[in-house]
């Protein structure tokens, strides 16, 4: 009878086990959105970069030479901006063609407000979360402290796999 209490009890555990395995937690969606260093970015145009006083891209160059990552010199047609070699790897999220992704800081999940099934999509599970992005160096010089004291929105889609949840895509709404 005993050794029936103890097997029951080990069956019972381990479908408990293989249950929750197969669903995303709160705290798990939270933990792999925080762990995957997804970062809000600026696109700028590579080297040599022209550009006028005044538009988008100004901030982000005068920024950038104020760290010394950058220089900017006058040209014929406004400024002519080039990346120095200080410029750290780990500012360059990506880099296409003519034009680059540079981070201006990480996206840090706060809070998870709620996990839904995807619409259209087995295996799919969308968080919904609330949170901040922790800026790094060049976004605190360029991103308006008002834009981010009220906090950011968004929502993580995630994918099941055989050793776990994937964050596949992840949006700001807000």
């Amino acid at each position: 009878m005993k050794k029936l209490a103890l097997t029951f009890g080990f069956v019972l555990l381990l479908a408990l086990l293989a249950c929750s395995s197969k669903e995303l937690s709160r705290s798990s969606a939270k933990s792999i959105i925080n762990s995957s260093k997804r970062h809000v970015t600026v696109s700028v145009f590579t080297e040599p970069a022209y550009f006028l006083k005044g538009d988008q891209f100004w901030n982000v160059f005068s920024a950038l030479q104020q760290l010394g990552y950058a220089i900017v010199t006058p040209s014929s047609i406004g400024f002519k901006a080039h990346f120095t070699d200080k410029m750290p790897s780990s500012m360059i999220v990506h880099k296409q063609g003519d034009s680059v992704d540079l981070s201006l800081g990480d996206i840090v999940a706060d809070d998870i407000t709620g996990i839904s099934d995807a619409p259209m999509s087995q295996g799919y599970k969308v968080a919904d979360f609330t949170g901040h992005v922790k800026l790094n160096e060049l976004g605190e010089l360029i991103v308006s402290k008002s834009k981010t004291k009220n906090g950011i929105r968004g929502n993580a889609e995630f994918k099941k796999y055989d050793d776990g949840w994937r964050l596949e895509k992840l949006r700001l709404t807000e």
